[in-house]
């Protein structure tokens, strides 16, 4: 391991968040998980303070304190209380209790060299930020999310005109944790100019991204199990959540409109609310529609390698800017279809793929077909997808925050 720059020492670094999996419970790598990863491998003393309660299971996990996966990182399992719906009261009780939770935790500890503190954090963050300042600590907020945003789009459309008000005091929230931190990070750069817009601290962008060498590896070889039946056309596939955020009926209703022209394919991986749908059309269509359901994260690399398009369906209005998904995506060579606007344009740009908005499967269908019968296109969208996908290496990214995080500490 490469030694760190603060003054010949390690750093003594705890890293604040309720959410995300830890690498050995099956799930994708989660961003605590990688950035602890990154600064223990440049000889820096990581802790992570997660929740007892698992967000994506609705499940308490066992108590640990450390996971194989992750040398040289410290995990503490702080009590919360547990809750069913995402956006709901029960949520914020959680975040509450896990915020008492790291004040009685914090003040049995040797005091860090530096706090990242993950955003999200409504409920949680007053303890942290008054610990911080108490104690001279810097502190340095992730942003991963847009909350008060995304309660918006959330919002029944009959209340929606009374939603600016009630979600003043949220926002009013967040600009005081952002002004109060030492400095802030983006998963992406809309994100992070969310910040620059009310704080003068340091401010930068490293995306989430994938390990694009495993990626390319788990392509190699595909095995009996995935291998999916000769198809002459073009092969799509979706691999993520059904669910509500996303535009799984633009996708669907497609299905329907590319099954009597045989020219393309989707293969969809995943599982949530909208699965019987999906199910139920596989049925119907099996040769335009293959459903998989739930696939790990390291076994898409042999579907990925059968495809030429990857989808980025997601629900009119999302406030997701660059999904894990699209790294996988680039990081397999697929060019892609996305509903997504924002900071995905300059890879649409660059050539790597296209846009669609939500809520047109007709659309959708057609774009899709033209892309099917233009073979050229769709090669040229996958080599310049194969290029970026470089760019979004985890490990590079987060390599890089470790950095920015010495430096401000320095």
């Amino acid at each position: 391991m490469s030694g760190p720059v603060m003054d010949g020492r390690p750093l003594d670094i705890w890293i604040v968040n309720p959410y995300g999996t830890l690498p050995s419970e099956g799930w994708r790598e989660y961003r605590s998980s990688m950035l602890a990863r990154a600064l223990a491998a440049r000889g820096h003393r990581p802790t992570w303070f997660l929740s007892n309660f698992e967000h994506r299971s609705k499940s308490f996990r066992q108590q640990v304190h450390a996971d194989p996966a992750l040398p040289g990182v410290a995990i503490h399992c702080l009590p919360a209380q547990p809750y069913v719906r995402n956006i709901s009261f029960g949520r914020i009780r959680y975040e509450q209790s896990f915020g008492r939770a790291f004040a009685t935790a914090s003040r049995t500890l040797s005091k860090p060299d530096v706090i990242v503190l993950a955003e999200p954090s409504l409920f949680f963050s007053g303890p942290v930020r008054r610990y911080a300042r108490k104690n001279g600590i810097p502190l340095i907020v992730d942003i991963l999310d847009l909350w008060p945003e995304m309660f918006a789009v959330a919002a029944p459309k009959l209340l929606r005109p009374l939603v600016p008000p009630l979600l003043a005091p949220l926002y009013a929230r967040r600009r005081k944790l952002l002004r109060k931190a030492t400095g802030v990070v983006g998963c992406t750069a809309g994100y992070a100019d969310v910040a620059r817009a009310v704080t003068s601290c340091p401010v930068d962008t490293f995306y989430l991204g994938v390990d694009v060498a495993d990626v390319r590896r788990t392509m190699r070889e595909i095995p009996d199990a995935r291998r999916l039946p000769p198809f002459d056309g073009l092969t799509c596939v979706y691999a993520g959540t059904l669910g509500d955020a996303y535009d799984i009926p633009s996708l669907a209703a497609s299905v329907e409109a590319l099954a009597p022209l045989g020219r393309v394919r989707i293969v969809v991986a995943g599982d949530g609310p909208e699965r019987p749908r999906i199910e139920q059309l596989a049925r119907a269509y099996p040769e335009t529609l293959v459903f998989l359901g739930k696939v790990a994260p390291h076994e898409l690399g042999p579907i990925y390698a059968q495809a030429q398009i990857g989808l980025c369906s997601y629900a009119l209005g999302s406030m997701v800017e660059m999904p894990v998904k699209l790294f996988d995506y680039l990081a397999a060579g697929l060019g892609f279809v996305t509903s997504l606007d924002g900071e995905i344009d300059m890879l649409i740009a660059e050539g790597a793929g296209i846009y669609c908005q939500a809520g047109h499967p007709d659309i959708l269908a057609k774009q899709l077909t033209e892309l099917a019968n233009d073979p050229g296109r769709v090669k040229q969208m996958q080599h310049v997808s194969r290029l970026l996908g470089e760019r979004f290496d985890n490990r590079q990214q987060h390599d890089n925050y470790s950095k920015f995080i010495e430096r401000l500490v320095s």
